[in-house]
């Protein structure tokens, strides 16, 4: 729709950068809020920043593994990203960070990161997404219908399977902020799991930007969002069991 704004800014690339600057900032406020030390705050601050440096590597990493996997001789380096590759690098280096450096310092600490995370992942995702509607990339398949849309980089009008995204996750974006400032929630992360891993696994049937085949009969992102749907039920089952043995036993912490 629109690669270039202004005709030199690149739109994906200023979308991205916006949506990493969101998280940060939702991040930053709810720590102020709910924190009163600085040197703790500092800590949970160190562990989100090394998750974005690594979430990011991990997204063009997994990509080009994608591809690689799919094709070792024709396999070029691609600065593609993929979603679930910095999910999944992010989340971990956030954890090895926490668990080495913050959990003995500041017990408890991670329970808080968990329950403004959901809304500052969706808020990122959907920025981001924004940005690839303007680069016209992942989108769906062809169609007439009148939300169809053609973008330069398609012959034909096409699903936009971006923008849809977007709008799914603006919404998720908006409810876990709330769950997070006005009820605290601990179940936020377990519907994100659930929510984003169905809607995902379900979209994907109606896009149409090759990310590579290694699973007979799945996609990539299919296969990653049947295991992130299994995660968040079997933690939302966690939480319920954490949460009777606290009103059984007392405090959780």
């Amino acid at each position: 729709m629109a690669p270039r704004l202004f005709g030199f800014i690149d739109s994906y690339s200023l979308m991205l950068f916006l949506g990493v600057a969101l998280a940060v900032a939702v991040f930053e406020i709810y720590f102020r809020i709910h924190l009163r030390e600085n040197r703790r705050i500092f800590y949970l601050e160190l562990c989100v920043g090394i998750a974005l440096i690594l979430g990011i590597a991990g997204a063009y990493l997994m990509q080009n593994l994608y591809n690689f996997v799919e094709n070792p001789a024709s396999f070029t380096w691609s600065w593609s990203l993929t979603f679930y590759g910095g999910a999944l690098f992010g989340a971990g280096g956030f954890l090895l960070t926490y668990f080495l450096y913050s959990r003995k310092k500041y017990p408890g600490s991670i329970w808080l990161v968990l329950r403004i995370f959901p809304a500052c992942i969706c808020g990122a995702h959907a920025l981001g997404r924004i940005g690839c509607f303007l680069e016209g990339c992942c989108y769906g398949k062809p169609t007439d219908a009148w939300y169809g849309v053609q973008f330069a980089t398609t012959a034909t009008k096409v699903i936009p399977t971006n923008l849809f995204e977007a709008m799914f996750l603006f919404v998720l974006f908006g409810l876990f902020l709330f769950l997070a400032f006005r009820y605290d929630s601990d179940f936020s992360v377990s519907t994100y799991m659930m929510a984003y891993g169905a809607f995902r696994f379900a979209i994907e049937f109606f896009r149409d930007d090759h990310r590579g085949a290694w699973i007979p009969g799945l996609t990539p992102s299919q296969f990653w969002s049947i295991l992130l749907f299994v995660g968040g039920v079997g933690l939302l089952i966690f939480f319920l069991i954490r949460r009777k043995r606290a009103l059984t036993y007392g405090s959780e912490e």
